[in-house]
């Protein structure tokens, strides 16, 4: 169940189907204008001269190509009506009802243990969705438990487990798969924070720099797809405030709902939203992690 995509360069092109005449799309084709990239970066005067069209047509090529790369808007109201997503859990879904919405990046954090990967595969087990995996290793048999004992091919999984690894999967073979794969309804990333964890050589500016553009890669990905995107985050014991989410506020900055968990007795699990456009702040309930899921 590994994701294995065709494998690209991960440019965004233009299709016969944007440019709409065939002359006009073979001449495109025939210089370096297929990239949308390529006609944001260079000067009108430049584009006009090299494909001898009216300056009407290329200003028009050009806003095709930008709305190909940008993400569109969303209406105000989308954020708290429409569809959501389910938690597997009707515990959860009716305290939490509007976190795991289309276009979203929420964060599901917590100690070791608690129960976040848990969490994360269960919303998996019921939804057409991919799980990159992080840690070191495919969590396939709890995800089959959490699927009632089917095979659970609803969701594809794919393991990285070094920092070059993951941008590759996020930034080209995500993008690919999600092209070739209709009906993906979420994403799952477990955790954002393990291969920055590894010992690699990356300084502190390379390291945000990096964060922030998964980060704003997999929020892309949510709207341009209409999809949810779970990403598991580890605790980082912080002076004077105790646990909080890693990567600090690089990160922090770029998820739309963050939710907490924590170990309470036995198998009982504390829930707590932090923040979420949809759901008050502070919101929580109690759940307990059972042989097929958490309930």
């Amino acid at each position: 169940m590994l994701l294995n995509p065709r494998q690209g360069r991960g440019s965004t092109v233009l299709t016969p189907e944007d440019i709409g005449d065939e002359s006009t799309f073979n001449l495109v084709k025939s210089t370096q204008f297929l990239s949308c990239e390529k006609w944001l970066s260079c000067p009108l005067i430049d584009i006009v001269e090299e494909l001898n069209l009216p300056v009407g047509e290329i200003e028009k090529l050009k806003n095709v190509a930008a709305a190909k790369l940008a993400p569109p808007f969303l209406p105000a109201v989308s954020l708290t009506n429409g569809p959501c997503f389910s938690f597997g859990s009707l515990t959860l879904d009716h305290a939490l009802s509007g976190i795991l919405r289309p276009g979203q990046l929420v964060e599901i954090w917590g100690k070791a243990g608690a129960g976040k990967s848990q969490l994360a595969l269960q919303i998996c087990s019921s939804l057409d969705s991919a799980y990159i995996s992080t840690e070191g290793s495919v969590p396939t048999e709890r995800l089959v438990e959490m699927s009632g004992g089917d095979s659970a091919d609803n969701c594809l999984i794919q393991l990285c487990t070094s920092i070059e690894s993951l941008v590759k999967c996020v930034m080209k073979e995500l993008p690919l798969l999600l092209a070739q794969r209709s009906g993906v309804k979420v994403v799952a990333l477990d955790s954002i924070a393990a291969p920055f964890r590894t010992g690699e050589m990356v300084d502190g500016v390379q390291r945000a720099r990096i964060i922030r553009s998964i980060g704003q890669q997999l929020k892309h990905l949510a709207v341009q797809w209409g999809l949810c995107v779970v990403v598991v985050n580890q605790a980082t014991d912080v002076p004077g405030q105790g646990p909080q989410p890693a990567l600090g506020l690089t990160w922090g900055y770029l998820v739309n709902s963050r939710v907490r968990i924590e170990r309470a007795e036995g198998q009982w699990r504390r829930v707590t939203v932090d923040k979420a456009g949809s759901v008050r702040s502070g919101t929580g309930v109690d759940v307990t992690i059972t042989s097929t899921g958490i309930s």
